[in-house]
């Protein structure tokens, strides 16, 4: 789950949650530990200062937790450029 500001869109975070997966997916580095493509689930719930979006990515046993820290360095750096608000 990641959390975006109440302001944002929420189509524009998760497709821009989808091409970070997507680009870390055809990385050399860690393409090799997807099993299947990111999977955008959806608005998952509202908490006290953000709006709460699910996605998806299935890897390779013991792969997740090395995946998941990537993924979420990547996508912090990508809301930025974006200007897309963490709570």
């Amino acid at each position: 789950d990641m959390g975006v500001a109440y302001k944002e869109d929420t189509d524009r975070a998760a497709e821009v949650m989808r091409q970070v997966g997507e680009a870390l997916r055809n990385d050399p580095e860690f393409g090799g530990k997807f099993v299947e493509p990111i999977e955008i689930v959806g608005v998952e719930h509202f908490a006290d200062s953000a709006v709460n979006i699910r996605i998806r990515i299935k890897t390779k046993p013991l792969e997740q937790w090395t995946v998941g820290r990537e993924y979420r360095r990547r996508l912090k750096k990508a809301f930025d450029a974006e200007g897309i608000e963490l709570p």
